[in-house]
């Protein structure tokens, strides 16, 4: 995760240096993609996860005695397979959410956590869209692209929906197809905007 972030920053700052400008038809297919998978995605939310991934963990305040709190990786491969059916992510994004649920599960079979309610550490937030899925797809529609950069066979885009969701969006090539790698804050925007106040 940390070589992908360096290299995103490392795409921002000489982009203007060595970026090829983006044919009109080029731009168009990567903002498609970003568009369509959050259609996708939005559309699919629910099915996605057919079966609970995490399995043991109090969901209100009643206690399950002797619960423990583990990852089915049976339903982790069910629900990774499901967004490879997408056909808008990378092996590289899929391999990332399965490694965040393989931590998870290595640091839960260090430090089983038993009758727990409350967020399981690691997965706070979607591993996705973060804190509030919702303010990006439920304004899709709203989507404005700030900056598209196509260097090769690698893209990053910039967005933001109704001026208050920044993201990054990192894509590569494969066999002409636009695939996502990653999908992120705009963390530059975000701390230039706390500069500002």
């Amino acid at each position: 995760m940390k070589k992908l972030f360096l290299t995103l920053i490392s795409i921002l700052l000489f982009s203007n240096l060595y970026a090829q400008s983006p044919t009109l038809e080029e731009s168009n297919r990567v903002k498609d993609v970003v568009i369509n998978f959050l259609q996708w995605y939005k559309k699919n939310e629910a099915k996605l996860e057919s079966v609970p991934i995490l399995t043991g963990f109090n969901e209100d305040y009643t206690k399950k005695t002797d619960s423990v709190v583990k990852v089915d990786d049976r339903a982790l491969g069910i629900y990774l397979n499901n967004l490879k059916k997408s056909n808008y992510l990378s092996s590289n994004f899929i391999g990332t959410i399965k490694s965040v649920y393989d931590s998870v599960g290595v640091s839960l079979k260090r430090k089983p956590l038993t009758n727990y309610f409350g967020p399981i550490p690691e997965l706070e937030a979607d591993l996705i869209f973060g804190f509030e899925p919702d303010e990006t797809l439920n304004f899709i529609n709203k989507i404005e692209f700030i900056n598209i950069v196509i260097i090769a066979h690698k893209a990053l885009v910039r967005f933001r929906i109704l001026k208050h969701d920044h993201r990054i969006v990192a894509l590569t090539k494969v066999e002409n197809d636009w695939l996502i790698d990653y999908i992120g804050f705009d963390t530059d925007y975000y701390s230039l905007q706390g500069k500002r106040k």
